[in-house]
């Protein structure tokens, strides 16, 4: 006999992975921000997720929601943007491991998760100072939209 169950597991969320398209270029962010990363550069597994999603550069980061800080994130470097992704960013939430325990896809920004506060779900604002520490995260995200799809 199968039978279905549903089972619930309680991980901790430590950190935020979001993964960007540069879609105008220096409009959007300067070609030497931090993280940027080169089209030609990506890593070629994700390339096919990405390909309705025009040729664009990405940016790639991986924020510490218990500091705010960014990963490899280089010292001296201060920056902000706010760009315009629409549906064709990936976000990730990831445990204390790196394993992924949710992600959006190729969707809108999870508003109530990523900068800015009613981004309409469109935009992605980032304030970083040195040292990598992102100044305009929520106190409190709301990772709902990333478990909406799921039961």
């Amino acid at each position: 006999m199968k039978v279905r169950v549903k089972v619930e597991v309680e991980k901790e969320v430590r950190f935020l992975k979001i993964d960007i398209p540069v879609r105008y270029g220096e409009e959007d962010i300067p070609n030497d921000f931090p993280l940027r990363v080169r089209r030609e550069n990506l890593d070629k597994s994700m390339i096919e997720k990405w390909t309705c999603y025009g040729d664009y550069d990405r940016w790639q980061a991986v924020i510490d929601l218990e500091s705010g800080v960014i990963r490899n994130w280089p010292d001296g470097k201060t920056g902000s943007f706010e760009m315009k992704v629409c549906d064709e960013g990936f976000y990730y939430l990831l445990d204390g491991e790196g394993a992924v325990i949710a992600s959006i896809e190729g969707d809108y920004v999870p508003n109530r998760a990523v900068p800015p506060k009613d981004g309409y779900g469109d935009y992605v604002a980032l304030k970083i100072e040195d040292g990598g520490k992102v100044t305009n995260l929520y106190d409190r995200p709301d990772f709902s939209q990333f478990f909406e799809s799921e039961g």
